[in-house]
């Protein structure tokens, strides 16, 4: 039981400072799912906004977490692919997971779905590389998806 809540804790931690992290932007509308509903996938969505409008461009966060700080990149864990975890391959638009450490509070990111531009669709391209998460990555990141938007805007145009 004990170790129940601390994982509980961990997770619920991890998700704070996901979204301490994201509403740091003035450009993004932050909403955490129920957690009943996320036990599994994205625990956070978050949707553009241009002018303090939401746009409609959403992408998806799912948050992992441990106790002990990493040493190195190895370190972090594998993630589900497409073929083991369907639920993965099912999501319509970009998706990140954000992995925190407890021990010194440090992010590091990773693409779900990455946004390619070249046929507008999404893509794991950049499935099996962590990044540090701060704030210049996270500008990284909706600058991508702002980018991929636009051009699947365009094409329809």
């Amino acid at each position: 039981m004990i170790q129940e809540d601390l994982q509980y804790f961990i997770e619920y931690r991890a998700q704070n400072l996901a979204m301490v992290h994201l509403t740091r932007r003035q450009d993004l509308i932050v909403q955490r799912l129920d957690d009943k509903q996320s036990d599994r996938g994205l625990k956070i969505l978050a949707t553009l906004q241009k002018d303090g409008i939401s746009t409609g461009r959403m992408f998806g966060i799912d948050v992992q977490a441990r106790d002990k700080a990493i040493a190195n990149f190895a370190d972090l864990p594998q993630l589900p692919t497409r073929e083991t975890e369907p639920y993965y391959q099912n999501i319509p638009f970009p998706a990140c997971v954000f992995f925190f450490t407890m021990d010194d509070d440090l992010g590091y990111y990773k693409w779900l779905k990455y946004p390619l531009l070249e046929d507008r669709e999404l893509d794991e391209l950049e499935r099996d590389r962590w990044h540090l998460l701060d704030r210049n990555a996270l500008s990284q990141i909706v600058d991508a998806i702002a980018t991929w938007y636009d051009a699947k805007q365009h094409s329809i145009a």
